[in-house]
């Protein structure tokens, strides 16, 4: 920070961040817009404390929300990676959707929770997995059983993304959602069986 501001470059910063680190300096976010950091992606990951905790994410609910306001007041844009849990059900997939909404998070991330090889809860499920075929494990493929039936749960997931998306043509317009849900490769995702 110190260096780009005493240099005065002008650049247009887009970063990754924690929500813990946001929330105990808050200030590192005004310098870093003052500089020119237009977006930050943060990892919410889960709607609900117990998710967080059983994936041992050392956070809470609470503290995210309160980065997201952190980053709203400072306007910087949030890009949010939230984890999609196959045990979802249609409900979790609507108060998700909700959490969302109410957090005004304009460009969402979903994904699959996905145990990637070498990983606690890769070894922990291994024996659950439905495919050992690692190209599906590309955090968009459910690679573990779902608790819905596997075309309502990529409906529902799909849907996440229309809902979110569906004011917000500057980030991924619902004309694109569409086309890639009728595109070969989320086709493909539905007729998996």
């Amino acid at each position: 920070y110190k260096e780009i501001k005493s240099k005065n470059i002008k650049k247009k910063y887009k970063l990754y961040g924690r929500s813990d680190t946001i929330v105990k300096n808050p200030e590192i976010v005004e310098k870093w817009k003052s500089i020119g950091m237009e977006l930050l992606l943060i990892g919410i990951e889960a709607f609900r404390d117990e998710d967080l905790k059983k994936r041992n994410k050392n956070n809470t609910v609470k503290n995210n929300e309160m980065a997201v306001k952190i980053l709203h007041k400072n306007n910087v844009e949030v890009v949010a990676s939230l984890l999609v849990d196959p045990d979802f059900t249609t409900s979790d997939f609507q108060d998700m959707s909700k959490y969302v909404e109410d957090l005004n998070l304009l460009h969402p991330i979903f994904t699959v929770l996905t145990p990637f090889p070498g990983t606690d809860l890769y070894n922990k499920r291994y024996n659950e997995l439905t495919t050992h075929d690692y190209e599906l494990f590309d955090i968009f493929h459910s690679v573990l059983p779902t608790k819905l039936p596997l075309r309502e749960f990529y409906e529902n997931f799909l849907n996440l993304y229309k809902r979110a998306y569906k004011n917000n043509s500057k980030f991924l317009s619902e004309n694109m959602i569409n086309s890639l849900i009728n595109s070969k490769g989320f086709f493909l995702i539905l007729n998996i069986l």
